[in-house]
């Protein structure tokens, strides 16, 4: 059975190791490949720790029978009022289509209505499986943007999405 708990100082190498690992097989052919190359899960760790030091900043990690699946970060969004951004989603790849990243979606979806009016999420331009999945959730486009990916250099065509409605995660 699925469980979504809160994130513990123990799962940091959890996190940072499924960030990393996910970004080298997802960005290929989006983000430079030496970029990726470089990645590292030191690089991970310090990600993750600076994400827990941003305002409203949260981690929920899903669990099948005690094994990490994969997680959801979560900050006050710094550009609409009263707003949830999801800054990450990433689910292992054996673990995917199962519903654990709609599961972990909706559960930040409920914790959201109690607290704010709107969340948001971001994606690289060719993310199409995440844009679709966040669409058939609610989603809808705000804006398309240059994005410096993490602060790296490295230029990214990116897209903010919203749900400018959480009434339907109550």
């Amino acid at each position: 059975m699925m469980n979504i708990r809160e994130y513990e100082e123990a799962d940091i190498y959890k996190v940072a190791e499924l960030c990393i690992n996910n970004w080298k097989e997802s960005f290929v052919g989006i983000l430079e490949q030496n970029y990726l190359d470089g990645l590292t899960i030191n690089f991970g760790i310090r990600l993750w720790n600076n994400h827990l030091l941003l305002n409203g900043a949260k981690i929920f990690i899903a669990e099948e029978e005690k094994k990490f699946c994969g997680f959801i970060a979560i900050h006050d969004d710094e550009e609409i009022d009263n707003c949830i951004y999801i800054s990450s989603l990433h689910i292992h790849r054996n673990q995917r289509e199962k519903g654990i990243g709609t599961k972990l979606i909706r559960y930040v979806g409920k914790y959201a209505y109690r607290k704010y009016q709107k969340m948001s999420i971001c994606i690289l331009k060719g993310n199409d499986g995440a844009k679709r999945l966040y669409e058939r959730l609610g989603a809808e486009h705000f804006k398309d943007f240059e994005d410096n990916f993490h602060g790296t250099g490295t230029i990214t065509q990116s897209e903010k999405l919203i749900w400018r409605n959480i009434d339907c995660f109550q």
